[in-house]
């Protein structure tokens, strides 16, 4: 997929989830509503941050534009470290989530999760990675080797 298009897709996803949050809380001012979009926002676009990280580490501080825009220093490095790409954090936002009182700490943990949720599946069902991979535990065990070429559910 064009990275142009996919960064447009993750974009426009995490507004619409920063809206729906803000709404469905009830807390109807702009300020709020300006909260709910950057927190969607950081959790639905911003993780992609890592990608620079991962590229450095296969490449050092030699930045190439073509390798990192296509993706393919996955490919070459067969690792994957993308350390803020994982289910897990999805899980302890939640878990933050039900234990917070305050609707407005629960609208921005809410925004934050429903972000990066998102964010994950646009990943895991546009780009043909293995589910697996989308966990951090899992890249951990195994070093952060990753077969990026297997099909999702492989």
């Amino acid at each position: 997929m064009n990275s142009y298009i996919d960064i447009g897709f993750h974009a426009a996803t995490s507004l619409a989830l920063g809206y729906l949050v803000w709404r469905i809380f009830g807390i109807n001012d702009r300020r709020n509503l300006l909260i709910s979009l950057f927190f969607t926002f950081l959790g639905g676009l911003l993780i992609d941050v890592d990608h620079f990280l991962d590229h450095f580490l296969s490449f050092g501080l030699n930045f190439n534009y073509e390798y990192f825009i296509s993706g393919e220093y996955f490919m070459m490095s067969n690792k994957a470290y993308i350390i803020f790409h994982a289910v897990e954090y999805v899980i302890i936002l939640g878990l933050i989530y039900f234990f917070l009182k305050d609707q407005k700490r629960k609208m921005i943990f809410a925004s934050l999760a429903l972000g990066v949720l998102a964010h994950l599946l646009i990943d895991i069902f546009l780009v043909p990675n293995p589910i697996k991979g989308y966990f951090i535990i899992y890249r951990i065990l195994n070093g952060f080797n990753v077969d990026m070429s297997q099909g999702i559910f492989e």
